[in-house]
């Protein structure tokens, strides 16, 4: 019983974060002024959607880089990274033993990879702003927040992971649920 218990977990895992991949794993809204209603952007696994152009433009006056200039590395190899993780969680329903953690472990790290790897670039573009840029002066060197609110100059900025993010660690749960199950 244990053993069917633990495959439909896999199983479940294997659903979740290939589900993920359709879905956003962050978004930030920013307000000011002159936008009441915010402008909104989504960051999936391999793009980025929203006013994307219009929050690049803004950017541009405090020397902070376009939003396509981050995490192409990762962009790039998020599908077959994703293919990879559901490969592995399938495997682990068929090859049991002490060495089927090796087969979860991508599944279970990926929820906290993905909030470093994020982290990493919204420091890296606050922190590097160009000096020549138009406003460089009435602006500080800052990190955009991961998580929940912050202010930059007139603008509210609000952070939160998002759906994809959710199923992502929904499938490292289902993943490290099974690890009791099977000893």
């Amino acid at each position: 019983m244990k053993e069917k218990i633990a495959k439909a977990l896999l199983l479940g895992a294997a659903v979740a974060v290939l589900s993920s991949v359709f879905f956003p794993y962050w978004y930030l809204t920013v307000k000011a002024p002159q936008y009441p209603k915010g402008l909104h952007v989504q960051v999936y696994l391999d793009h980025v959607t929203g006013e994307v152009g219009e929050i690049d433009h803004l950017k541009h006056y405090i020397g902070m880089r376009p939003l396509g200039d981050a995490a192409k590395f990762e962009k790039k190899f998020a599908g077959p990274g994703i293919v990879f993780i559901v490969v592995c969680l399938i495997a682990a329903v068929f090859i049991r033993g002490k060495f089927s953690i090796l087969l979860i472990l991508p599944a279970t790290v990926l929820p906290a990879v993905f909030a470093a790897d994020l982290y990493f670039w919204l420091r890296d573009f606050g922190l590097h702003l160009n000096p020549h840029a138009a406003l460089s002066s009435s602006i500080k060197p800052f990190v955009p927040p991961l998580l929940g609110q912050g202010k930059i100059a007139q603008f509210h900025a609000d952070a939160n992971f998002g759906l994809g993010h959710g199923l992502s660690m929904l499938s490292a749960f289902l993943s490290l649920a099974v690890s009791p199950l099977s000893a």
